[in-house]
């Protein structure tokens, strides 16, 4: 551990957390994408390397497949075009979509949810190449055997309603869950914990004074980085744009 940077790092974690906070009670249609803004341009931004791209819409494939509202996308430029209308918002195939992570101010039950669907119907997006099959959602990050993992769908929430309850928020999911898999691969929330699903289990990161769980979340995004951009092959752009 490096001091300077650690404290860095917390520092930018608390400006977001505050920024978060004040804007929490807003009722406004914009009020997603503050919180949206305030992830990407305080804690994902700076983490990520040059061949990074950070924007919001939806992952396609070529089959015609294609993803619901994603809230942050993080791509990798070199793969694939992405197609843009503007910034930020616009179409990203999926073999270069790296990572889709739903931002919410407060998760709830219902909210939950509807995060679990959107990243379910997000695993069932083919990657091309047409010879390798995808990893599918709740195998090995570890790429050992050389197969294409797929994007990593996660949530992260400044806040939860879950108080006086004695359930994380793990739990709660694995509840909506049942008998079913995964289709989500993490879960943050601020002041609450940071879950992963890794080689088939879930593992846990306890929330401390310093967001311990907020910098293991961040942590993890840098490793997977590379290596799932790696582990893609680079589709013909043609495969997206000629009517064959």
């Amino acid at each position: 551990m490096n001091t300077a940077i650690r404290s860095l790092v917390c520092a930018r974690i608390r400006s977001a957390i505050a920024a978060a906070d004040a804007v929490k009670h807003l009722q406004h249609s914009g009020l997603k994408g503050l919180m949206r803004e305030i992830l990407v341009r305080e804690l994902l931004a700076p983490i990520l390397p040059p061949t990074s791209g950070i924007g919001h819409g939806e992952i396609v494939d070529s089959y015609e497949a294609h993803s619901t509202q994603q809230d942050v996308v993080i791509y990798d430029k070199s793969i694939v075009p992405s197609v843009l209308l503007d910034a930020t918002n616009g179409i990203f195939p999926i073999e270069s979509a790296i990572y889709a992570i739903e931002v919410k101010s407060k998760i709830d039950a219902g909210q939950l949810k509807t995060v679990h669907d959107s990243a379910k119907q997000l695993s069932g997006l083919l990657h091309d190449g047409r010879v390798i099959r995808p990893k599918m959602l709740g195998e090995s990050h570890e790429n050992a055997g050389g197969g294409i993992e797929h994007v990593i769908p996660c949530l992260f929430a400044f806040s939860s309603d879950l108080s006086g309850t004695g359930l994380t928020e793990l739990q709660r999911y694995e509840g909506i869950l049942g008998q079913t898999s995964p289709a989500l691969r993490a879960i943050c929330v601020v002041g609450k914990g940071y879950w992963f699903f890794q080689n088939g289990t879930w593992h846990s990161i306890l929330a401390t004074d310093e967001q311990d769980e907020v910098i293991e979340f961040l942590g993890h995004i840098h490793a997977a980085y590379e290596r799932v951009a790696k582990s893609r092959v680079v589709p013909r752009f043609s495969h997206y744009i000629g009517n064959k």
